[in-house]
């Protein structure tokens, strides 16, 4: 038949390919921080995600991959497996930037998880666009980490700095 016309022209090609399958949502969280298309500048689209450190200029580790909305976490380098890299700056922070005011009181952080060949945050500290700051834990998961906020917040933007790496 003439399904492959419905597609790019180079849709099916390429070693990966990932399938997701969502279920109904509607009366639940929405991902705030979620872009696709942010870019690794300032376009003026939002959300964007901006960071001091991405290591080597790669863009598999550019601070825009921590909001396109892939969870993959258990490799690092090439697509798929794109994270940030904190370029082993100590004073690492990345920014996300929602553009309007927007009510938050938890978020969601997946860590890389590929343990054996990486370091990972076994601590970190964010802070509110309104002036709320918590220091929390980190486990050695592979899987969403929920933060909570200790309450409602209307924000422009949150950091996340002061990451504490795990002591092998």
């Amino acid at each position: 038949g003439d399904l492959p016309q419905g597609y790019p022209p180079f849709a099916f090609q390429g070693e990966y390919h990932l399938l997701s399958i969502l279920e109904d949502t509607a009366n639940e969280y929405r991902n705030l921080a979620c872009n696709p298309a942010d870019q690794r500048h300032d376009s003026g689209a939002y959300p964007h995600a901006s960071a001091n450190a991405e290591t080597r200029n790669e863009s598999v580790f550019f601070a825009r991959n921590t909001i396109d909305g892939l969870h993959t976490a258990a490799s690092h380098g090439k697509w798929p497996w794109l994270s940030w890299g904190i370029w082993e700056r100590p004073d690492a922070a990345i920014r996300l930037d929602f553009g309007r005011p927007v009510a938050v009181d938890s978020m969601a952080l997946y860590l890389r998880a590929d343990f054996e060949k990486s370091g990972y945050w076994v601590g970190a500290t964010v802070h509110l666009s309104d002036g709320f700051e918590k220091t929390f834990p980190l486990k050695r998961i592979d899987g969403p980490q929920t933060v909570s906020l200790d309450g409602e917040h209307t924000v422009t933007w949150i950091r996340l700095d002061q990451l504490i790496k795990n002591d092998p």
